[in-house]
């Protein structure tokens, strides 16, 4: 009895212990599943609150210092100190968990680095006015310094928020956006003058916190000296240049983006400015810039003004508290504090709450949103937040800038209509495609007959009430009986191939593969529509509308006895509103005819939407990979046009990819900056334009020229420079003052020589070019010179004869080849070496040049170069030279007279002698190592 009562006892202390063990397990399992699944996501949570947070502390931010900035230009104060508080980091969650190990319970806190960074990024301002002073004075461009705020975490959600230039940006995984934009506006003005507004902001400071709590940012307005170009506005300008660069392509891009907007949404013209990029392979850094130089044809108007209003912060951080405290988000206040000058001692501190700008949101209603042409349409604007502006566009080319317009659409179609809405901070912009249906109304008979494809629209509807018996309808293989005053709706749910049959007394067809069949409101079933007899039926209704697409066959189409289409045509048609008596039998993939009544239809040419690429490069060839529509023919070869004004640019390999895509491909060969439309033309005349959806942009900014020599000491200069050069340069290589004009007058140099001509082009902003050239002028010559003696001499290396061909039947043997020598060609001999050779020539001829190393150049392009074996010139003129014979040192016997006047007769002399400019008539033959014999004209001799 005792050894039973044991075992019992210790059966039961082993149960509680396996119980104890099997709910610690428990405990620890849930434990685990919560620190995997439930902690992770409410640090998530807690992280995407906190930068919330920081979006709201850095708009904050951005409109104290413009309160500050405006308060200061209006009031002239100065200086005037703020302080804003930063929480860094979450500070871990909020579960209330205590004890030792429930502190794992809790999410691990964020950390974050507040810092005063120079980006290395500049932002550049250039004006034609300012152009001159604009690199001497230092003021631009500003190397950016901004306030960042980086998180730290392990939830995934890596942000960087900063202030810089008097906007808020957000950069993470995706790109980098502009949460609120810059201080930079454009309006237009009277005779579509630009007016552009800067208010550039920069902070001067430095140094980082990093950790968990709360840190202050003191920031204390700078006073700056008077700027050149920031106290007042430069109105005399013909251009002006935003430029901004960075050595990240995503900043850049945003940038590119932003002074596109800007321009878009002022609705400056197209032609008054140029975006684009340049990258610079040395820096490896990014330029984006707009050009702005209003619209007037005359150069030396002067219609863009210019505001710059500059304003600069001192930022100092203050060390981070040792714990966070997260508290809730305050209402905004800050507190400034002016010190006024020092001739009075008192100080005023001052308490402002700034009302700072929501974020737009763009929203509309139009009403009505289908009818007749011509259509009114009243658009009301829904949009929420502070607008300040409103641009309406109605989807065929024409805008508004009212906020709740009324529009009338004149014409048949489906139109997109968008509406952008801006204020301060930023803009927002809402499209809906297809938003507006305009028909032309139909009053009688519509017929329709074509040998193409046709369906009824998805959602069409169907509605009567039955009033004859032995009415029924069978659907999805089960038949359903339909008693007079029974309501019927049949509801078409996919574009649908078929038939229709009906009288003004009954309806004996609807056969159509994917119907739902309502009977008195009440949903009954949905498929095929096997049969149906309506034996009488009043109270008709019908949004049923037959769609044929695009496609060039055959079409006889007539409303009400008129024909309005009746041979090929690749019109797409609509007829809305199907309704009794009518006879639709069969539409199908391959034809369709109707014939009954309708409230309406349209005929539908090609819509342009969008182009994808919407942009290319002067001078290049871009393929387009989406120009996106409706209704393009599919298996016909439409005209696809760039045009702007009377230019037009026709696209080659034109693919019809659908009825909603194109591909083709452009050349833009000298094709002007600025916007194109698209155009579609069908091959029967159906047409459709997409306003201003494609830019050209410039190309590679490249400078050269040509030159020609009227005379020997004259030469004309042609600029041939690509790329859209609006600035010239031209450096003559004399010393002379530079020309600045595109084509300068003709040059004339007073002595002779080779002149290095460079010129210098800039479109105005960021690009620049240089190009050079080597010219030869030539002075002629006037002594007459005789040479003769038993030593060597020879023609010295880099020499040149150049002349203008007048005969005929002319030509040169040069390394073996034989050239013709028109008459009109420029010809250029440049001794290559040190050359023994043979020259003869009269007044009239050339016949005789002969050396074993000549570059030979013909109208002033190099052709070859090589052993001259024969040369034959019947006529030239503009002769120059600067050949130079040189005899060296030897005893020899000598005889040398120049322009009559023996200087050597025939005596044993050891004489060097150079001859300058050899020039016609002349007899040099040979001159070689051991003889020489020279008659003719010089320039000038060395003894």
């Amino acid at each position: 009895m005792l050894l039973l009562m044991k075992n019992t006892s210790d059966e039961v202390a082993l149960s509680e212990v396996v119980g104890f063990v099997l709910l610690l397990g428990l405990i620890v399992a849930t434990l685990s599943l919560y620190m995997v699944y439930v902690v992770p996501v409410s640090g998530r949570e807690a992280e995407i609150s906190q930068m919330d947070r920081i979006n709201e502390q850095f708009t904050d931010y951005k409109f104290t210092l413009d309160n500050i900035r405006t308060s200061v230009q209006v009031n002239n104060l100065s200086p005037v100190m703020t302080s804003t508080s930063f929480n860094l980091g979450t500070g871990g969650g909020n579960t209330l968990a205590s004890g030792l190990f429930l502190y794992m319970l809790q999410p691990a806190s964020s950390t974050a680095t507040l810092a005063i960074n120079t980006t290395g990024d500049t932002f550049d301002i250039d004006s034609s006015s300012y152009h001159s002073i604009h690199d001497s004075n230092g003021e631009f461009p500003i190397s950016i310094t901004s306030l960042e705020y980086r998180s730290n975490n392990n939830y995934g959600i890596q942000q960087r928020y900063s202030y810089q230039l008097g906007g808020v940006f957000l950069s993470q995984d995706d790109g980098v956006t502009n949460r609120i934009s810059p201080l930079i506006s454009f309006s237009r003005s009277a005779n579509d003058s630009v007016v552009v507004h800067i208010v550039p902001v920069q902070l001067v400071g430095g140094g980082s916190l990093s950790g968990n709590g709360p840190a202050q940012v003191n920031t204390r307005q700078r006073v700056l000296p008077k700027y050149n170009i920031s106290t007042d506005p430069y109105l005399a300008n013909t251009w002006v240049n935003l430029s901004f660069t960075s050595a990240d392509n995503q900043t850049a891009a945003m940038w590119l983006n932003i002074f596109k907007d800007t321009a878009i949404r002022e609705q400056l013209s197209a032609s008054a400015y140029t975006t684009g990029s340049v990258w610079n392979p040395v820096s490896k850094r990014t330029t984006v810039f707009i050009y702005i130089s209003g619209t007037n044809p005359d150069p030396n108007w002067k219609d863009v003004s210019l505001y710059v209003k500059r304003a600069d912060f001192y930022v100092a951080l203050n060390s981070i508290a040792p714990e966070l405290v997260i508290p809730p988000t305050p209402t905004p206040s800050t507190t400034i504090t002016v010190t006024p000058t020092a001739t009075t001692t008192t100080t005023v501190t001052t308490t402002t709450t700034p009302v700072l700008p929501l974020p737009v949101i763009a929203n509309f209603n139009g009403t009505p949103r289908s009818g007749f042409a011509p259509l009114s349409v009243q658009f009301t604007d829904a949009s929420t937040g502070p607008v300040t502006g409103w641009l309406w566009s109605f989807g065929d080319g024409n805008s508004s800038s009212l906020q709740n317009p009324q529009y009338t659409y004149p014409g048949t179609g489906d139109w997109p209509v968008s509406l952008t809405v801006t204020n301060g901070s930023g803009s927002n912009t809402l499209t809906r495609t297809q938003y507006i249906t305009v028909n032309t109304p139909a009053s009688g008979n519509i017929i329709l007959n074509a040998g193409k494809d046709a369906y009824l629209e998805s959602g069409g509807e169907m509605q009567f009430r039955v009033t004859g018996g032995s009415s029924f309808i069978q659907i999805n293989g089960v038949t359903y009986t339909l008693n007079p005053s029974d309501t019927v709706r049949l509801v078409v749910e996919n574009n649908e191939y078929g038939s229709i049959y009906s009288t003004s007394a009954y309806i004996s067809e609807f056969s159509f593969n994917d119907v739902s069949f309502y009977q008195n409101g009440a949903y009954v079933n949905r498929g095929a529509v096997g049969s149906i007899n309506v034996n009488g039926f009043d109270q008709y209704q019908s949004t049923l509308n037959l769609f044929m697409p695009s496609a060039s066959v055959w079409t006889s189409f007539s409303v009400d006895g008129i024909s309005l289409i009746n041979g090929v045509s690749s019109a797409a048609i609509r007829i809305t509103g199907l309704s009794s008596p009518m006879n639709l039998g069969p539409a199908s993939p391959s034809n369709v005819y109707y014939s009954g009544s309708a409230a309406g239809y349209q005929i539908l040419g090609p819509q342009v939407t969008g182009i994808t690429p919407g942009s290319g490069v002067a001078g290049t060839t871009v393929s387009i990979t989406d120009l996106s529509g409706m209704y393009f023919e599919m298996g016909s070869t439409p005209t696809v046009k760039l045009q702007n004004g009377a230019s037009t640019i026709t696209a080659t390999s034109v693919s019809v990819v659908s009825p909603v895509r194109i591909q083709c491909t452009f050349s833009l060969a000298g094709a002007a900056t600025g916007l194109w439309d698209v155009v579609v033309v069908n091959p029967d005349g159906q047409s459709g334009t997409g306003t201003g959806l494609f830019t050209v942009t410039p190309g590679p900014l490249t400078a050269s020229f040509t030159y020609t020599l009227p005379s020997s000491t004259v030469v004309h200069l042609t600029d041939t420079s690509t790329g859209g050069a609006t600035t010239w340069d031209w450096d003559f290589g004399d010393g002379t003052p530079h020309s600045m004009v595109q084509n300068p007058p003709d040059h004339t140099y007073t002595s002779g020589g080779t002149y290095t001509v460079k010129l210098t082009v800039t479109d105005g902003g960021v690009r620049s070019s240089s190009t050079q050239q080597a010219i030869p002028i030539f002075i002629p010559a006037t002594h007459t010179t005789t040479l003769s003696a038993s030593k060597g001499a020879y023609i010295e290396s880099g020499g040149v004869m150049q002349f203008h061909v007048t005969g005929a039947s002319s030509s040169i043997q040069i390394n073996g080849v034989t050239y013709t020598l028109n008459s009109g060609d420029t010809i250029r001999f440049v001794m290559e070496n040190n050359e023994y050779g043979s020259i003869y020539s009269t007044s009239s001829a050339i016949t005789t040049f002969s050396f074993g190393d000549v570059s030979f150049y013909q109208n002033n392009v190099y052709i070859n170069r090589g052993s001259v074996a024969s040369l034959y010139v019947s006529g030239y003129d503009q002769y120059q030279s600067t050949l130079n014979l040189y005899m060296p040192s030897a005893s020899a016997q000598t005889y040398f007279v120049f322009d009559g006047t023996t200087l050597i007769n025939y005596e044993v002399s050891s004489a060097a002698i150079r001859i300058t400019g050899l020039s016609n008539p002349m007899n040099l033959g040979p001159a070689s190592p051991s003889s020489v014999y020279y008659v003719g004209s010089a320039a000038g001799y060395q003894m």
